[in-house]
C-alpha cells in the first residue's frame, strides 16, 4: 500500500489526481492550497465510507469527534470525516469494520432472538392443543 500525503494544517489527504487543470502540488503548504483540491479528489480515498449507511457514518465521525449534523448529505459526512484532525485512512477503515462487525452480532442475535420467541408461541400453542383434546376424552 502506498502512502498518500497529507496537508499538516488541515490534515486532508491529498489526492494524486489534481483538483483540475492546473497542477497542485502533492503536499500543499498552506490551507488555501488545500481548499483548491475538490471533494471528487477525496473520492478514490475514502469511497468505502460512501457505500456504508448514514448511521454506520454517524458513528465513525462520533468516534473521531467530528461534528455532524443527521439532515446533511453522505459526502458531506465523508468529507468532514476526511477533514478530521484524528483521520488516519487506516484507523478508518478498521474503525468502519468494527462498528460493521458490531451490527452483524446485533443482527444475529436479535434474529436468534426472534426464533427462540417464535419456538416458545409455537410450544404454547401446542401445550394448548394437547390439553383441550385430554379435556374433550
Amino acid at each position: 500500500m502506498r502512502c498518500v500525503p497529507s496537508c499538516e494544517k488541515c490534515r486532508m489527504q491529498v489526492s494524486p489526481v489534481p483538483a483540475s487543470d492546473e497542477v497542485c502540488p502533492p503536499v500543499c503548504a498552506s490551507y488555501e492550497m488545500c481548499s483548491r483540491v475538490s471533494s471528487t479528489n477525496l473520492k478514490c480515498i475514502m469511497a468505502f465510507l460512501l457505500r456504508e449507511r448514514k448511521d454506520v457514518l454517524l458513528e465513525v465521525a462520533k468516534e473521531l469527534r467530528v461534528e455532524i449534523d443527521i439532515t446533511l448529505p453522505k459526502i458531506e459526512f465523508k468529507k468532514r470525516i476526511c477533514l478530521s484532525k484524528f483521520y488516519d485512512e487506516e484507523s478508518v477503515k478498521c474503525l468502519l469494520g468494527g462498528i460493521l462487525e458490531e451490527e452483524r452480532e446485533k443482527q444475529e442475535i436479535k434474529e436468534f432472538e426472534e426464533r427462540r420467541l417464535a419456538r416458545e408461541r409455537e410450544l404454547e400453542r401446542l401445550r394448548v392443543q394437547l390439553r383441550n383434546k385430554l379435556n374433550e376424552n
